[in-house]
């Protein structure tokens, strides 16, 4: 009776653990770790599908059964009471010897894999039917990871932190997020003719060969990357602006062949001058964001350097008795000829801008006693860029002065000033000193 009540007791601590740590007998977990992203923690719901060895620090899949198991494929969290740490080489695809290129297996969607760090390389490459991919604690993306993968539109990985070459090559992306992420090798968004935004705002290096051909892309968030290497953004042909205020070294033909890339934002000295950097790019502008930034003059690599002093929002106000240029509409004859110095570039003035295809600075010249606007539309940014030693004497209005809601600029006391009439007076909104 004594014995048979001690095993009683051994039996029912084996089981209270085993029921407090939640496992299955097969590995897999029944329960969400504490912590846990919400909707992420869910595992495969027979691990029997897959085929795995003992990597020795955990287990590695190599093969999943796309007979008896679903196209929207679940990489278990455990196998065996091991993490599943790898996947091997033709898990999702097939490698054809003879012509060197992958065949991609029927795999609709991947989640899970809690215990994964690193996507190995072409891991699913040419995965044609791949449409959603949901692995947020992946830090290291393998070269040629999701190469060729046609139907897959969109990914986030909050996590990782290195994006190997050919990652996404000829990929089917239309956005993109990886906040995190510090270095891009050449060619991982390579021929991705359909990315049109991308996030990286943490990056520091981007490899050669980063964005090539990249014609749809127009909105990069970049503006910690220090390093842009060769031909990183040649023949981006719908690129119209980006910042990289950062940025000390511009490799040869990086932004080659970008017809409308109209203004890019640098706020470092000048790097040192690669070669034909703007190749092609003949409505380039750098705008200089730092004052105190040295050796850039008033050209670099070929393109007009604009140093600027300060910027300030100015919403634009049309009226009947306007100068009318096109779409654009400034008060004339508030200005006259030789009443300033220097450079004044307006920029982003909200004006009927529908008909043009392009956004690009404008510039305000005296000419004729009349104050005449240059430039082919405004880069939509709402802002008021003043650049070098500008002086306006009087004021310049940006719609009837008569008019509550009309602003204006000009000179009050050796300040530079941006007003706007309240129906009584006229309020002060910014001051530049020079």
């Amino acid at each position: 009776m004594r014995k048979s009540f001690v095993l009683f007791l051994v039996l029912l601590v084996a089981f209270g653990f085993t029921a407090m740590a939640g496992w299955h007998a097969n590995g897999v977990p029944t329960d969400v770790p504490k912590g846990a992203p919400s909707g992420v923690w869910t595992n495969a719901a027979n691990v029997s599908l897959w085929g795995y060895v003992n990597n020795g620090n955990g287990i590695t899949v190599t093969s999943y059964d796309f007979v008896k198991g679903p196209s929207d494929v679940v990489i278990p969290f455990m196998i065996d009471g091991l993490p599943v740490t790898d996947i091997g080489d033709g898990c999702f695809n097939i490698y054809d010897t003879q012509n060197g290129s992958w065949t991609g297996r029927a795999v609709t969607s991947v989640a899970g894999g809690e215990n994964l760090k690193r996507l190995p390389s072409n891991c699913f490459a040419s995965c044609s039917f791949l449409t959603s991919v949901n692995l947020p604690l992946i830090q290291i993306l393998g070269s040629g990871a999701f190469s060729y993968c046609g139907a897959l539109t969109s990914v986030s990985f909050p996590n990782a932190i290195l994006i190997e070459a050919g990652a996404f090559f000829g990929a089917g992306l239309v956005t993109a997020s990886f906040p995190q992420v510090k270095v891009i090798h050449d060619g991982a968004f390579n021929a991705c003719g359909y990315l049109s935004a991308i996030n990286i705002e943490q990056v520091v290096d981007l490899g050669t060969y980063v964005f090539h051909q990249n014609g749809s892309l127009t909105a990069v968030k970049c503006q910690n990357v220090e390093t842009i290497g060769y031909q990183c953004f040649m023949y981006c042909s719908s690129l119209a602006s980006l910042e990289i205020p950062k940025v000390k070294t511009i490799g040869d033909w990086a932004f080659g062949c970008c017809p409308n890339l109209t203004m890019l934002r640098m706020g470092k000295n000048a790097p040192d001058q690669g070669n034909y950097v703007f190749e092609q790019s003949y409505s380039a502008i750098i705008y200089v964001t730092d004052p105190f930034a040295t050796n850039w003059g008033s050209y670099w690599c070929g393109r007009p350097v604009i140093q600027k002093v300060d910027e300030v929002g100015v919403p634009y106000y049309g009226a009947s008795n306007d100068l009318n240029m096109g779409n654009y509409a400034v008060w004339a004859g508030s200005v006259n000829a030789g009443d300033y110095s220097g450079t004044l570039t307006v920029s982003g003035m909200n004006v009927n801008a529908a008909s043009y295809s392009q956004p690009a600075p404008l510039a305000l010249n005296s000419n004729g006693g009349d104050v005449l606007v240059s430039g082919a539309s405004p880069d939509g940014t709402s802002k008021l860029i003043v650049a070098g030693p500008a002086r306006i004497s009087g004021y310049f209005y940006f719609g009837d002065p008569a008019a509550s809601g009309t602003w204006r600029m000009g000179d009050l006391s050796g300040d530079f000033v941006v007003e706007r009439f309240n129906g009584s007076y006229w309020e002060v909104k910014h001051t530049i000193t020079p």
